[in-house]
């Protein structure tokens, strides 16, 4: 390791101010050059020792190896040559997308012509608290803070930072409250599942009558089906396959009666049970399983427009009244069936 260089330049007066000229590492192409700096440390009304002791403050870190030769790499680089080749991969296919997107339209656009260690924690907490006014939801900002959360702490593990600026960061609070989600009666939740083409009408009543994520759904196969149980092992989305989310999702779980005969109707419906119990459970022909999952929510959308009911009763998330709780599972990671 490099000997550390230690900087005691002498403040001196120069338009009505103190100043102080140090060295200070920068990289341009990839290559490490040191510059000249020229840093404002008070007024010139300020007293030589007093100027003296706010220089060796301002100099402390980078004279006792707090400011580390990594922390001079641009933003952009960093993110292009490290974060995305080497952590993004550890993530989940959705995750990544989720991710890039941020990392393109907000943090590149913001950050991007900075050094690592220009982002400090005021400098973070600028550029949130001047979001208020923006017209992105506060889910939106969280996510934003998440991503350069992982950025950050992703620099600090590998040595380029000593500490992540993002922590203790907070976000403007959110211009409205927890919106009511809507939701349907068993009654209309029978009647829209005769309006669903297969497989997707059988996926929906599983997914309500279990509570399984559209991703362990779609990543059902035949061995996982038993005669009053259904085995969680893997997830599928966008052509990613993998564990479950969490350690308690990968469990098997009792079901009710009907799941198990509505499955046994689509056993039928394709004819005969297929021989390897490998095969995927909806037994989709399409290359691009990933897409069923989007696709059965599209189809509950068609279904609630033929009957007439509300737009957002076709979303994701579909809260159902009225059932029976004893009929419908309800699992630690849900409160509610969710499709």
């Amino acid at each position: 390791m490099a000997r550390r260089r230690f900087q005691n330049p002498t403040p001196f007066r120069e338009g009505g101010f103190w100043w102080i000229i140090f060295y200070q590492d920068h990289f341009s192409n990839g290559v490490r050059t040191r510059k000249r700096t020229r840093k404002k440390l008070a007024p010139a009304t300020t007293l030589e020792r007093e100027a003296k002791k706010i220089a060796a403050e301002f100099l402390r870190p980078q004279n006792q190896g707090l400011v580390t030769l990594g922390s001079a790499t641009p933003f952009t680089h960093y993110v292009e040559s490290v974060y995305i080749p080497t952590v993004l991969p550890l993530m989940a296919k959705s995750t990544q997308e989720r991710y890039a997107g941020v990392i393109k339209n907000y943090l590149v656009p913001a950050f991007g012509s900075a050094c690592l260690r220009d982002l400090t924690p005021l400098s973070v907490q600028q550029y949130f608290s001047a979001q208020r006014n923006s017209k992105l939801a506060h889910a939106s900002l969280d996510k934003i803070r998440d991503v350069l959360s992982s950025i950050m702490g992703s620099a600090k593990t590998y040595g380029m930072l000593v500490t992540n600026p993002v922590e203790g960061v907070r976000l403007p609070p959110a211009k409205r409250g927890k919106r009511r989600k809507p939701f349907l009666t068993p009654a209309q939740f029978t009647s829209l599942l005769p309006l669903l083409p297969e497989p997707y009408a059988t996926m929906v009543f599983v997914a309500t009558y279990t509570g399984l994520r559209v991703s362990e759904l779609i990543g059902l196969r035949w061995k996982n089906v038993h005669a009053d149980t259904i085995t969680v092992e893997e997830r599928y989305c966008r052509g990613d396959w993998g564990q479950p989310k969490s350690q308690a999702s990968n469990a098997t779980i009792a079901v009710n009666g009907v799941v198990i005969e509505r499955g046994a109707i689509w056993q039928r419906a394709i004819r005969s049970r297929p021989r390897c119990r490998e095969v995927p459970f909806w037994e989709v022909k399409d290359p691009k399983i990933g897409s069923v999952g989007k696709d059965a929510t599209v189809q509950l959308r068609v279904a609630c427009r033929k009957r007439d009911k509300r737009r957002q009763c076709g979303r994701r998330a579909v809260r159902l009244r009225g059932f029976d709780k004893g009929s419908i599972r309800v699992p630690s990671r849900a409160n509610e069936g969710r499709i």
